[in-house]
């Protein structure tokens, strides 16, 4: 929803230049729309998932959205030679394929206990 939102809002930015009314549209109310539905999703996700994880699927959801949104919905240009489109297209496959590897984050283990994962005693002083 986020990248629906982006989607909206790159429309709206573009209307504006041609007076304030045109912000009076149907990509207004999916703007809108988008925006507190996003909120409330992302809300529930943190809820209910790990935060790093939904923190970072939200965002690259969002970027491949807008992303996508942008060269279907508005012809943005990848590129102007096959080359050029080859290149950024392996360029974010690669990018992608690299954040697919990055390791999960590692918990510290409890200070209060020894290798074995028991507690330690503590002698009295």
């Amino acid at each position: 929803m986020f990248g629906v939102y982006d989607i909206a809002i790159k429309y709206l930015a573009d209307a504006v230049e041609d007076g304030a009314l045109k912000l009076i549209s149907a990509w207004t109310v999916a703007a809108l729309v988008a925006s507190v539905g996003a909120f409330y999703a992302s809300a529930r996700g943190l809820q209910l998932g790990r935060g790093v994880e939904v923190i970072a699927l939200t965002s690259v959801a969002a970027n491949l959205i807008a992303i996508v949104g942008g060269i279907l919905v508005f012809r943005d240009p990848v590129g102007t030679g096959a080359l050029e489109i080859t290149g950024r297209m392996l360029a974010f496959c690669l990018v992608v394929a690299g954040a697919a590897l990055i390791p999960a984050p590692v918990r510290a283990t409890d200070a209060s206990s020894d290798a074995t994962g028991e507690p330690r005693t503590v002698a009295p002083v």
